[in-house]
């Protein structure tokens, strides 16, 4: 393939650059799994040993890297706070949110941002198509939705924390020429080596650590790499990791799915008949209760050009709120 196809091909997720202002977030530091306040992470660290990350799924031709790092993060998240395992719909990313460029690329952060205000189905309902797609809202009445999401900052020596205190991240990265070859190991390659040897951007699941590497799951599918997971060293902001790496957070308040809101109302009507024979007078009361079915959409997808984000790059603008513990678990 020449450059411009691999780039068609892969999309577009590249680190934004460090924002002149950082938003104000409040980092409650938490291990995710237990509810019980973290302020030193472990020295080695991997969801998948808990079973609280999803199978590595293939995004084909489509440029949708973000919707998948996006879901899939989310997904853990339902195993982490309830133990349930959920297969969400990377296609109604691409095609509903429109905070993307569709099969072009896009922004995790954003997708996180989008599930929070109008949530996300099951793959089983829309599943993917490896395109653009149309946005249909046939599945609107069985959604799941996530509080909002946590921004990891831009530092990377305090991301190994973050991963333990949040869950699996998103993680925009500059995608190298050197990843398409990979098989096992660890790569070592620093942001200006990567950038020298970018085919474009890209974006994937970061799930663990140990103290000399990253841990993290690819969209090309199980049988590439060890597994669909690659590693690769910590230290060097590897390509360009600390760009844009974002995780959602999710409450016990939250309900699985969300349906649509149905109201039933009753209505009583009472019949009063009166008979006049040569015995007197009978009045007789009748009662007819009436039910009326009301039923309201779970969501409604917002108009096209709701907001932009120039080239599907974008960092976290948006005000983060206090983060709720979670549902105690105790670790396995």
């Amino acid at each position: 393939m020449s450059d411009d196809e691999l780039k068609q091909y892969f999309g577009n997720s590249i680190p934004a650059a460090a924002a002149a202002t950082n938003p104000t977030e409040i980092r409650t530091k938490r291990n995710i799994l237990n509810n019980i306040v973290e302020s030193v992470e472990p020295n080695a660290f991997d969801f998948r040993t808990y079973g609280k990350v999803t199978s590595a799924k293939n995004q084909g031709s489509c440029g949708a890297c973000y919707a998948f790092a996006a879901s899939a993060a989310i997904e853990s998240q339902y195993l982490i706070k309830f133990n349930q395992s959920l297969d969400l719909s990377e296609q109604f990313i691409v095609s509903c949110n429109t905070v993307t460029l569709k099969c072009a690329g896009g922004s995790s952060a954003m997708s996180f941002y989008y599930t929070s205000k109008y949530g996300i189905p099951l793959e089983s309902c829309q599943p993917y198509t490896n395109s653009d797609g149309v946005c249909s809202t046939k599945c609107d009445n069985q959604k799941y939705f996530i509080d909002g999401y946590h921004h990891n900052g831009y530092d990377e020596s305090t991301y190994a924390l973050q991963l333990y205190n949040y869950g699996p991240a998103a993680m925009s990265m500059y995608l190298p020429r050197a990843l398409l070859s990979y098989r096992s190991g660890i790569m070592s390659l620093p942001e200006a080596a990567c950038k020298a040897d970018q085919i474009s951007g890209h974006a994937v699941l970061l799930v663990g650590y140990t103290d000399d590497y990253w841990i993290a799951k690819n969209s090309w599918g199980p049988g590439w790499g060890e597994n669909g997971y690659f590693r690769f060293k910590r230290g060097q902001n590897f390509c360009g990791m600390t760009g844009e790496t974002s995780a959602p957070y999710l409450t016990a308040s939250v309900q699985f799915p969300i349906t649509a809101n149905t109201t039933t109302t009753t209505t009583t009507t009472t019949t009063k008949t009166t008979t006049t024979t040569a015995k007197g007078t009978t009045t007789t009361t009748t009662t007819k209760a009436t039910p009326t079915t009301t039923t309201k959409p779970a969501v409604t997808i917002p108009p096209s050009g709701v907001c932009s984000e120039g080239n599907g790059i974008t960092t976290s603008v948006l005000p983060l709120p206090i983060f709720p513990l979670p549902l105690r678990l105790p670790l396995p």
